[in-house]
């Protein structure tokens, strides 16, 4: 890796981390390189390096049952910057990084975190399809209220379904399936 981003110019290093913990399976398995069981976990932290500027991504640390700490973000920093490149900003989706931005004063006023070494601004953003997702949820288990007091639910994408089913469609990308959301779609 550092081979590759040292002789780049800094523009192509520039990069955002998006990190996120996963659920997976509690199995266990053997890692026949190191002659060991491994597992079970049930969790899995990766953390990915991407280019701004430029399109490429690069893994760049995972590890079983791990939480994302402050501590934990400042050593991946500084060991990628190590190795040449440029981080401007995180993104993660508070599910299990909440702490996290508490850990760094991370708030609606406050957006950004000073780099561990040299002082300047990095700054985080949530993950944008995540609070889609999020919100698409709330919506259909309590609805939206407006700014006026109206109450959006549910019924009025069904009530759409129930008028939309002649010869001619105005909601050709509205589908029934939307309203029946389950797990973690």
């Amino acid at each position: 890796m550092q081979k590759t981003f040292h002789s780049k110019p800094e523009a192509e290093r520039v990069c955002i981390l998006s990190f996120d913990e996963m659920h997976i399976d509690r199995k266990i398995c053997y890692d026949v390189s190191e002659d060991q069981i491994l597992g079970p976990f049930s969790k899995v932290q990766l953390v990915l390096a991407r280019g701004i500027m430029a399109g490429w991504k690069q893994p760049v640390f995972f590890n079983f049952n791990t939480t994302m700490t402050k501590h934990l973000l400042y050593e991946i920093i500084k060991k990628i910057e190590e190795k040449g490149l440029i981080v401007k900003a995180i993104v993660s989706d508070l599910a299990g990084s909440s702490t996290l931005w508490k850990e760094l004063e991370i708030t609606s006023e406050n957006n950004f975190f000073i780099h561990p070494l040299n002082c300047r601004k990095i700054w985080a953003f949530a993950n944008p399809p995540h609070y889609l997702k999020l919100l698409r949820n709330h919506f259909l288990d309590t609805g939206l209220v407006l700014k006026d007091g109206t109450v959006l639910t549910k019924n009025i994408f069904e009530e759409v379904f129930k008028k939309d089913r002649g010869e001619y469609k105005l909601c050709l990308k509205l589908k029934p399936n939307l309203l029946t959301v389950r797990g973690n779609e």
